[in-house]
């Protein structure tokens, strides 16, 4: 299971290098780091507004990006396409 949780991870990480800077820097302070939007919006110097729109593109973007790359997923972390 650790095995398959490291390969997910990887293929997570690959998505989120393929992110925009501006898209990758807002879903890492949130999801990877745990940030409120109020803490990353200060901490990039943007409104709010902008990390909301920032960081509902960059999860958008990644769940295409798995979506595309169904094959590097283990098949129980594959996604619908729903």
């Amino acid at each position: 299971e650790l095995v398959l949780r490291g390969e997910l991870g990887e293929v997570i990480q690959l998505g989120i290098n393929h992110l925009p800077e501006d898209q990758r820097v807002v879903l890492v302070l949130s999801d990877v780091q745990g940030f409120s939007y109020q803490e990353i919006a200060e901490i990039v110097d943007q409104p709010l507004g902008t990390v909301k729109s920032r960081l509902s593109r960059g999860r958008q973007r990644l769940r295409d990006f798995l979506l595309e790359q169904q094959e590097l997923l283990p098949s129980q972390y594959r996604l619908n396409d729903e």
